[in-house]
């Protein structure tokens, strides 16, 4: 995948260089020229476009804490947005209304066990008294009895669990401050009445609705990111991948792809990272980082395919297809000292198979002008340099060129050539002044009122200005 990106965005470059000579942009009178390109511009330009994805920074865990719903909460001691450690106080009940639950717990076991004492008495009783009885009375006992047993076994069992409670009431009196599990950032905190929170990405409620506090755990982040079903073969499960924060690009982390949620796409409410100009789906996709360091929670940052574009390389490599006879003898097509298009013999080194590209060790530098090669070109043809070439604009009413900053409607200038001084001629607009540099460069100011010319018709010269045929 990276050759082929890298060679589709140098050819497109090339292709580039082609067309102009093909279009006349090189043109001369007594000739065509050959648009040539310079090196640094064309090893700058030889880098690939990547797919970019939006990506926020999360906890890879978060932590739910919650509450006995039998206790009041007496005091909290952190709100959202706060970094706590671990075993840090997050909230306190209120001890008061706990020893008085706890007094009432103890008061209704010692009933209970006031109660099973005389269940236990009165068996006793009734035992003695049906040893004595016959016939049906001693039937009587005997129903009794059985019944009290039944209501003693029935209340052994009710203090059973009236004891454990009392237990675990005693010791939350000792723990009556609840601490954080783990260090995190403070994400929620439930009143009871807020709404939920959704994630961005798939618009589903996030984190426990049962919770009374929900922590981010720190330490443990990753990136959540978002892929369309257009560049869905841009990114699998286990590509390596680029995430390089918004503020500064030359800050970046590295990591890959854990997993492409297919079975969740995100939903047109989702939020932040909705896309309201395409109608294809979109699913959430999370990166497995080698190092947080610098991260922090909830940042904003892009993730590239990682196809090398952070390498460094050594040394000048040139596209392949600027080379001629790279197998034996290899040259490519330069413009020379004095302007002429030659073959300049190069020395190479190394291949990049990955750029498709030769080191070149000797006959080429970064300052060099060469172009593409094509049938068409033969040595000692001119050659016109593409990054000093000045577009010509295609009027009717001009067809030998227009000066920048003045409508063509209100300019009429033969042949491109500017007048030292010019006049709209429909009267409206300044009076500009135009000149020629020294470097070539068509310059333009707007002249004082004291100081402006005749009008263009009564200028000396102006014969010379003839507007061309068909012009107002």
């Amino acid at each position: 995948m990276k050759k082929h990106m890298l060679r589709t965005v140098s050819l497109a470059a090339a292709l580039l260089l082609v067309f102009a000579a093909l279009t006349g942009c090189g043109k001369e009178e007594d000739g065509e020229k050959a648009t040539v390109e310079k090196v640094a511009s064309i090893v700058g330009a030889d880098t690939a476009t990547y797919d970019r994805f939006a990506g926020l920074v999360v906890s890879k865990d978060t932590v739910s804490v919650t509450k006995d719903e039998n206790k009041a909460i007496k005091e909290v001691y952190v709100k959202v947005g706060d970094i706590v450690k671990k075993d840090a106080k997050l909230f306190s009940y209120d001890l008061d209304d706990l020893n008085l639950t706890i007094e009432q717990k103890r008061l209704e076991i010692e009933k209970s066990e006031n109660e099973i004492e005389g269940m236990n008495e009165e068996i006793a009783e009734l035992e003695r008294l049906s040893a004595w009885a016959y016939g049906s009375q001693q039937l009587e006992y005997s129903i009794r009895i059985r019944e009290t047993k039944n209501n003693l076994r029935e209340a052994e069992y009710n203090l059973t669990g009236k004891k454990s409670e009392l237990e675990k009431m005693e010791a939350s009196v000792e723990n009556v401050d609840v601490l954080s599990p783990c260090e995190g950032r403070i994400q929620s905190i439930s009143d009871g009445n807020s709404n939920p929170s959704y994630d961005p990405f798939t618009g589903e409620p996030t984190g426990d609705p049962n919770a009374y506090i929900t922590i981010l755990e720190l330490g443990t982040y990753r990136v959540k990111g978002t892929i369309n079903e257009m560049n869905m073969n841009s990114l699998t499960a286990g590509s390596p991948v680029i995430v390089r924060s918004r503020i500064d690009a030359e800050k970046t982390w590295t990591g890959t792809v854990d997993s492409i949620d297919w079975e969740n796409p995100v939903k047109d409410n989702s939020g932040y990272y909705s896309d309201e100009m395409t109608t294809s789906s979109k699913y959430p996709f999370y990166i497995v980082l080698d190092s947080v360091e610098g991260l922090i929670l909830g940042e904003h940052v892009y993730i590239e395919p990682d196809l090398g574009q952070n390498e460094e390389k050594s040394g000048l490599f040139l596209p392949a297809f600027y080379l001629v006879n790279a197998d034996s003898d290899p040259f490519v097509w330069a413009a020379s000292a004095s302007g002429k298009l030659e073959k300049r013999s190069v020395t190479l080194g190394e291949y990049d198979e990955v750029f498709d590209a030769y080191e070149i060790l000797s006959g080429l530098d970064l300052s060099d002008y060469i172009t593409f090669p094509t049938e068409t070109l033969k040595e000692g043809m001119g050659t016109a340099k593409a990054d000093e070439q000045v577009p010509e604009q295609d009027y009717p009413d001009n067809p030998g060129g227009f000066i920048p900053g003045v409508s063509p409607e209100d300019n009429f200038i033969p042949d491109g050539k500017p007048a030292e001084n010019y006049v709209p001629e429909n009267g409206e607009g300044p009076v500009l002044a135009y000149g020629e540099a020294a470097d070539g460069e068509y310059f333009e100011e707007e002249i004082p009122f004291e100081e402006q010319p005749l009008p263009v018709e009564e200028a000396p010269g102006a014969a010379e200005l003839e507007a061309p045929a068909g012009a107002q």
